[in-house]
């Protein structure tokens, strides 16, 4: 009888549930005397999460607190479920103290009931709260520890569990670390798109990331699908920097409230009382407070701002506050020329130095002004502009070499001078003379200006942003690795890219470096490794020589293609991975695959998207931008300054067939470059052998030497033909006898 009263209990508050909470209230007074304990309970907590839902947190807490009154204590799982969401609420109260006392009840409770899906996302909300008092440590541990319990899985939970072991690295300062595994993070809330909890999640990450970097824009944008208590304290840090000072009961969390006073006061000028308000608060709250000063140091480093030597004294207790707390990670953004503004500022320059003839886009210019905090970057050779960011106006930084002039304006990082500099002896070995302007060649690093390179690059840059698979065909040594990197750079994928050339091992090799290898496969292998497929995640997997590939790894390579699964060697588990594939190949695949030397079905899936590089002889305009182009990067790498190319070097060049394309083209230019003088100008005679014809070939006459061997050959056989008799040779090759003895004589060949 009791068990049945329990049940029409459990229909009664799910029917009023199902009416609304205030039906739900309703019944749970009319109730509340017959109702057990534990009954009870449970329709206090319907009703609290429902309260919970429509965002009144004060109330819903007040409702969990009632039912924990009730609960009697047998039913462990409805105890450690109200202790977790009581805990939660209070957490987004801020109420700290109560937050981590009903988080781990929860913990405890619920792990004694075996509930390891419950455990997870109680461990990911510790971790939450672990992380909103920068205890980064204690919140690494509670990720690692939920994520352990959430192993193997794919669902929301054992992602919220990632998330906090992002938020963690944040928490310690390591936002390179969260940069690196930002791509993956996306990847998985996408699959959960549908679950708020994990879209706000993965927004906090994007805000915090941006934040680090000085990005207030960025951080702001991403914070609206935050939580609103994130949300929240972005936007008092948004206010804060138009000069609006935040409200004195804004939480502590993650020192935003800090970051925010700061800022509102140094943009009101009143920067004494800002090293006051810091002073106060390294005193009564160290951690908040020396991270809050770190953010708002790398807002202004941002702008092209930064704190003078007032502030030194401060700076210091700064750092001793972040050591002693275990957050040194944190020192390299507050002193603003440490190491992950760095990292950013070699990122920055090698995407300008590395990039070819795409070093002066604008882009590029502006992530290295953003990392200096300029307001304008220039670079000049004579009148000619090769490339220009902001307003390169006023007073500035300026550089120069040869005719090249390099112009900073608006920042006072003491690394702007040598970075002028150094962008100006650059821009002088980019080829041109001095004072001459540079034709402006296409962007990216594909180099040539024919048509059919033209129509290449319209198709890398259709398919680059698409997820599909493709396929670069075409000749050896005419760059489709080139290519393939191109549609790597232009998809925006953050992860790597790795090549990996099918035809340069052998299949059981091949299957290892590919999938990886799980402990224990085979002798030796005392460890889990990784395959290359993995190293690619977020990023690139280039197959090259696919058609290369044995039949045996086809079918893996299939299913690799269709579900994006990855299965290491001697494991019987699956991995999902975030992989973009190109393929390439100097054969018929098609023909292969109707020989059935490749899997039809393999086939149809590398070639979703095909890529074509015309061979070199197809397109000999290119001839002379990549001989330049090898020219002046030989020139530089062995040490032979003003080698250059000479007109008429060029016009021998593009005669050539080029049977190896490109990689020929190259090895002929190393050995022109590598004997050169310094100053030179290469002509045709550094080029042996390049006026000739291919090895075999006849050297072609004359238009009149070859007329003059057609008649006399023709007229000989047709004489022979008719046993000499003029009149019947005349007959047959449809001409007069008189024109037959002119032609005779011209030719000297008979009477």
């Amino acid at each position: 009888a009791g068990e049945v009263a329990g049940d029409m209990a459990e229909v009664a508050i799910a029917g009023a549930a199902e009416q609304g909470r205030r039906a739900l209230a309703r019944l749970i007074r009319s109730r509340r005397r017959s109702w057990t304990g534990d009954t009870l309970a449970r329709a206090l907590h319907v009703l609290g999460y429902g309260l919970f839902e429509e965002g009144r947190l004060e109330a819903a807490a007040a409702a969990f607190r009632t039912a924990l009154r009730a609960v009697s204590g047998e039913d462990l799982i409805l105890l450690g479920t109200v202790h977790a969401d009581l805990g939660s609420c209070e957490l987004l109260l801020d109420r700290w103290p109560s937050a981590e006392r009903h988080l781990l009840l929860a913990d405890r409770t619920l792990e004694r009931c075996g509930s390891r899906r419950a455990v997870t996302v109680v461990r990911a909300n510790r971790g939450v709260l672990a992380c909103d008092r920068l205890d980064w440590r204690l919140a690494a541990e509670l990720g690692a520890d939920a994520w352990r319990h959430a192993e193997q899985r794919d669902d929301c939970a054992a992602w919220l569990c990632r998330f906090e072991q992002a938020r963690a690295d944040l928490a310690r300062g390591d936002a390179g670390e969260v940069r690196r595994v930002l791509p993956r993070l996306e990847s998985g809330a996408a699959r959960h798109r549908g679950v708020g909890a994990v879209r706000q999640a993965l927004a906090g990450i994007r805000a915090h990331a941006a934040l680090a970097e000085g990005d207030l824009v960025a951080a702001g944008v991403a914070a609206r699908e935050a939580e609103p208590g994130e949300r929240g304290l972005i936007s008092a840090i948004e206010r804060g920097d138009r000069g609006e000072e935040p409200d004195p009961s804004l939480p502590a969390r993650w020192g935003l409230a800090m970051t925010a006073r700061l800022l509102a006061l140094w943009r009101q000028g009143r920067e004494e009382e800002a090293r006051e308000d810091l002073d106060s608060a390294l005193g009564r709250s160290p951690r908040e407070a020396a991270v809050g000063f770190v953010r708002f140091a790398a807002l202004l480093r941002r702008r092209g701002e930064f704190p003078g030597d007032r502030w030194t004294a401060l700076r210091r207790r700064v750092e001793a506050a972040l050591r002693e707390e275990g957050l040194e990670a944190w020192l390299s953004q507050g002193r603003g020329g440490g190491s992950a503004a760095g990292v950013r500022l070699v990122r920055a320059l090698d995407g300008v130095v590395n990039a070819g003839t795409d070093a002066w886009r604008a882009s590029r210019l502006g992530e290295l002004a953003s990392v200096l905090g300029l307001s304008g970057l220039e670079v000049r050779r004579g009148r000619h502009v090769l490339g220009v960011w902001g307003e390169a106006a006023g007073d500035g930084i300026e550089a120069a070499a040869g005719a090249i002039r390099v112009r900073l304006s608006g920042g006072r990082d003491p690394l702007a001078q040598p970075v002028a500099e150094l962008l100006a002896r650059f821009a002088s070995g980019t080829g041109g003379d001095d004072g001459e302007e540079v034709t402006p060649r296409p962007s990216g690093t594909i180099l040539g200006t024919s048509e059919a390179l033209a129509a290449v690059r319209r198709e890398v840059a259709t398919w680059a942003p698409l997820p599909v698979t493709v396929l670069v065909t075409g000749e050896p040594g005419t760059g489709k690795e080139l290519v393939a990197r191109e549609l790597h750079r232009m998809s925006g994928r953050r992860g790597a890219f790795v090549p990996v050339n099918c035809a340069g091992l052998p299949s059981s090799l091949l299957e290892a470096e590919l999938f990886g290898v799980a402990r224990g496969a085979f002798t030796g292998a005392d460890r889990d490794r990784p395959g290359l497929v993995e190293a690619a995640e977020g990023g690139t997997l280039f197959l090259d020589e696919v058609g290369e590939l044995p039949g045996e790894l086809q079918a893996k390579l299939l299913r690799l293609l269709q579900e994006k699964e990855v299965r290491r060697v001697g494991s019987t588990v699956s991995r999902v991975v975030d992989v973009r594939f190109v393929a390439a190949t100097n054969r018929s695949l098609d023909d292969d695959a109707e020989a059935g030397r490749l899997r039809r079905d393999l086939y149809y899936r590398l070639a979703t998207a095909v890529v074509h590089v015309p061979p070199l002889r197809a397109r000999p305009a290119d001839v002379a931008v990549l001989a330049t182009h090898f020219a002046a990067r030989l020139a530089r790498e062995f040490g032979r300054p003003g080698v250059t190319l000479a007109p008429e070097a060029v016009e021998v060049l593009q005669r050539l067939p080029w049977p190896g394309n490109v990689r020929e083209l190259e090895a002929a230019m190393v050995q022109a470059v590598a004997a050169a003088r310094p100053g030179e100008r290469l002509g045709p005679d550094r080029f042996p052998g390049a006026g000739e014809a291919p090895a075999g070939a006849e050297p072609l006459p004359s238009w009149e030497e070859a007329v003059k061997a057609f008649r006399r050959s023709y007229l000989t056989r047709l004489l022979e033909t008719c046993g000499g008799n003029r009149s019947e040779a005349a007959r047959r090759a449809g001409i007069t006898r008189q024109a037959l003895l002119y032609h005779l004589r011209k030719l000297d060949s008979g009477r």
